[in-house]
């Protein structure tokens, strides 16, 4: 297994079956009613927004954590793992 961070909580982790999760995918600046920011600005984000995860998994419903605009930008098939959140 291989983890990489990105940024903030977003980290890429590659299993030994060479399939990938993504974890809380955020890489839109001023989120958060244009308060929020990767800090510091992610030197690769189109990188990162090309991925093809095998899984996307959102931690919580925080903004820097589910942000539409970053999810908007991988397949639509891919499957999302959600914690039992209220």
């Amino acid at each position: 297994m291989k983890i990489e961070f990105i940024t903030n909580a977003s980290v890429l982790v590659t299993l030994a079956s060479k399939k990938t999760v993504l974890c809380d995918p955020w890489y839109t600046d001023a989120i958060y009613y244009g308060s929020w920011y990767n800090f510091p600005p992610l030197a690769n984000k189109k990188h990162y927004q090309s991925l093809k995860p095998s899984y996307i998994y959102i931690s919580h419903i925080h903004p820097d954590h589910l942000d539409g605009e970053s999810l908007r930008r991988y397949p639509r098939d891919t499957e999302i793992w959600l914690g039992n959140l209220p």
